[in-house]
């Protein structure tokens, strides 16, 4: 009898155990969902109370990895989660985004790979592991895998924005476009859709109609100074000089450095015919560093 009451006894103080470890979780899961604040607390408390509670480490990982740059310490809670359940895709995934700046991206790959074999309708992970074929420049590989991403999630448009800058990348301008266009279709608001879209026509010398993309780019978004240059060259092209004029001044306006603003302006003026506007700018580009600058000066300016 005397065994049994204290059988009794340890069984009741494990079952209790047990239970708070789990209360912890899953008010910390319920703070994480919410707002995240005080979440990690709890989810410590359940991991101090059950060494082997696979889903406290997730979600501790997650967030840390949305808290702080990639670190060892998120990575070591995507292991811990592996080592307890190494059949659960989320894992492997979570830990191949850490992997991508603590070992690289073929160490990514790995764990992504292992994600899709898991999960073959793993749309995020074939994204993933895409974008980090494109990065080494293993083109196929990449297109391969954007294609999967877009057959799964077919109104995500990261894939197709992602595939389109590859395929310009690879001079396939026209293919480019079809999948900036889709990504346009999908939300309509993201400036910098229409400002791909733009160059991959003007890539194409559909200049006209990349200027409107452009100009829908910058009406969606006013400080990309990037879509200000690049509609500048774009209206070089045109001859449309004094509006060129313009789209460099705001470059300037927004990045006051620049160099290559002040060269696109100078270029502008002269075929303007406004010679002193020129070398001034030229001036200013070579005041700020701009060895060509000089050289343009010398050629221009000295006579």
């Amino acid at each position: 009898m005397k065994y049994f009451l204290s059988f009794t006894v340890l069984l009741s103080l494990f079952m209790l155990y047990t239970q708070t470890a789990k209360e912890y979780f899953q008010e910390g899961k319920r703070k994480y969902q919410l707002e995240i604040t005080g979440a990690y607390e709890l989810f410590e408390k359940a991991i101090e109370l059950d060494s082997n509670y696979w889903q406290a480490y997730y979600y501790r990982g997650l967030i840390f990895a949305r808290s702080v740059f990639p670190s060892i310490e998120v990575y070591n809670d995507f292991n811990k989660v592996i080592e307890l359940n190494p059949n659960f895709d989320s894992a492997y995934f979570h830990r191949g985004l850490v992997r991508t700046s603590l070992h690289g991206e073929h160490e990514s790959i790995k764990d992504f790979t292992k994600a899709i074999e898991l999960n073959p309708e793993y749309g995020e992970a074939y994204y993933q592991r895409g974008q980090k074929y494109y990065w080494l420049k293993e083109y196929q590989s990449a297109l391969s895998d954007f294609k999967e991403s877009t057959r799964i999630y077919p109104n995500w448009e990261v894939p197709y924005v992602e595939r389109g800058l590859l395929k310009n990348d690879l001079g396939d301008y026209r293919g480019a476009i079809l999948d900036y266009t889709k990504a346009i279709e999908i939300n309509v608001k993201n400036a910098w859709n229409y400002m791909y879209r733009a160059n991959a026509k003007s890539k194409l010398s559909d200049d006209n109609e990349a200027l409107l993309d452009y100009n829908k780019s910058i009406l969606l978004d006013s400080k990309n100074f990037l879509c200000f240059q690049n509609r500048a060259l774009c209206k070089n092209k045109l001859k449309d000089y004094k509006d060129e004029i313009y789209d460099w001044t705001k470059v300037i306006e927004l990045q006051p450095d620049w160099i290559d603003a002040y060269i696109g302006r100078g270029f502008a003026k002269f075929q303007s015919l406004d010679k002193k506007g020129a070398c001034l700018d030229w001036s200013t580009a070579g005041e700020k560093g701009s060895m060509y600058a000089y050289d343009l000066i010398k050629k221009y300016c000295n006579n």
